[in-house]
């Protein structure tokens, strides 16, 4: 079941990536550098609005809030500790792997699609899985993530190898919300969204 395997893929991916980046940039990144400036511009900072605290913050309050107010305690602790405990664990990495980044910054995985990923995936669990849910979850979390290496905060590679860790730490919390979470997110109807009712 992917629930079960991604996490070990995932994590190997970030260990290994981490391993083969972490002296500075690769090619793969000055290939998107180049490829980047050239289709969008040196600067498009219109891709970070997304990556604020005042955008992200309410959106993972609401991931918490949705299934507390549903009484799904399970649920609402996985939402509420799974990008916290991301990014502590990212930044774990960032010193293990060293990658230097302008000075003493360190930048391998991205923090901030760690935190993207994280409060998306959360927030689709609490709301329901829908092909609109997850498609907007994966464009809000894509964008403003990939605009990080756009505009020159972060390797490319420090993206892909945040998402590879994000995603398996979103499975790990979705384990731990447990499989009536799980059902019930991909059963739940936009009229059941709005019902309150409660789902135990």
């Amino acid at each position: 079941r992917f629930l079960l395997w991604w996490p070990l893929v995932g994590f190997t991916a970030t260990i290994a990536l981490g391993l083969a980046v972490r002296s500075g940039d690769s090619g793969l990144d000055r290939w998107f550098v180049a490829t980047s400036h050239e289709l969008l511009g040196p600067h498009p900072y219109w891709m970070l609005l997304l990556n604020r605290v005042k955008v992200l913050v309410p959106l993972y309050l609401l991931a918490v809030g949705i299934p507390l107010w549903r009484r799904e305690w399970r649920l609402a602790t996985a939402a509420a500790l799974c990008p916290v405990i991301s990014i502590i664990g990212a930044k774990v990495l960032k010193v293990l792997f060293g990658r230097p980044w302008y000075g003493e910054n360190l930048a391998y995985p991205s923090g901030h699609t760690t935190v993207a990923i994280t409060v998306a995936a959360m927030l689709v669990l609490a709301i329901g899985i829908h092909p609109w849910s997850v498609t907007l979850a994966v464009i809000g979390a894509a964008i403003p993530s990939i605009g990080m290496a756009s505009n020159g905060f972060h390797y490319f590679t420090d993206i892909i190898g945040g998402a590879f860790y994000a995603t398996g730490m979103v499975c790990l919390a979705v384990l731990a919300a447990g499989p009536q979470a799980l059902h019930h997110s991909q059963t739940r109807g936009a009229s059941h969204w709005g019902s309150g009712s409660v789902r135990r």
